[in-house]
């Protein structure tokens, strides 16, 4: 029993046990610091980069959108913005606007201001650079749920915004 206590604390186990786990907590940090360091350094990168230029689709989508959340009433359930691909088409693009009028009205009503909304939006959106179509499909829950019962096809030309088609619903308006 004496040679045990004798020994140096180098040969006993548990010094070795110590030593490990203290190396291992000090590599662990020292790596945690590089990979920080790294993260830091590749930030000012990222806010160097100059930021792109929002392409045609994404303007008008955005254009639509900032129009339709000042309604009242009008709600977007889904835009689409994509290329026409039609033979006169010179690289311009197509908005289909899914909205809903969430209010309640007699049909006549609903469909007096869903033509002024159609209206409205179309000539604000007349002149948007790069979009030659737009569709309108309204959805009036209160009337008909989950099914669109308007459908307004506009085509800008020269800065203006003209109805080319409409269709309305025949089991709901007259």
């Amino acid at each position: 029993m004496e040679d045990k206590k004798n020994k140096p604390v180098y040969k006993k186990w548990w010094f070795w046990l110590v030593a490990f786990l203290v190396f291992g907590f000090y590599i662990g940090q020292t790596s945690d610091n590089e990979e920080r360091t790294e993260d830091v350094e590749q930030e000012p990168e990222d806010e160097e980069k100059p930021k792109e230029e929002p392409t045609p689709d994404e303007v008008i989508k955005q254009k639509i959108t900032e129009l339709v959340e000042d309604e009242s009433g009008v709600k977007i359930n889904k835009i689409d913005v994509v290329e026409n691909h039609s033979d006169d088409a010179d690289g311009g693009y197509n908005a289909l606007i899914h909205l809903v009028f969430d209010v309640k009205n007699r049909a006549k009503t609903a469909k007096g201001a869903i033509d002024a909304n159609t209206d409205r939006l179309g000539s604000e959106l007349a002149g948007t650079e790069k979009l030659e179509n737009v569709t309108f499909f309204w959805e009036v829950p209160y009337l008909l749920e989950d099914n669109n019962i308007v459908k307004i096809n506009a085509e800008q030309e020269d800065g203006n915004m003209y109805r080319i088609d409409e269709w309305y619903d025949g089991r709901i308006f007259d």
